[in-house]
């Protein structure tokens, strides 16, 4: 947060190497396997209840 306006970075960095870095290989595929592009999905499937968060969250902010 930052005055008026929030921010997020969403993903891994290349040079991630956390003990759940493997996930990356599924979304983003590898040179023996095409991408699986599970998160864009699960993102379109998950909007309407992030629709709603993200409006209770604004007016939570407005009041």
């Amino acid at each position: 947060m930052k005055d008026t306006g929030a921010s997020a970075d969403v993903g891994w960095e290349k040079s991630d190497n956390s003990e759940h870095f493997y996930v990356k290989f599924i979304n983003w595929g590898t040179i023996y396997r095409p991408p699986q592009e599970f998160i864009y999905a699960t993102g379109r499937e998950a909007d309407a209840e992030l629709q709603k968060i993200a409006e209770q969250e604004y007016q939570s902010y407005l009041d």
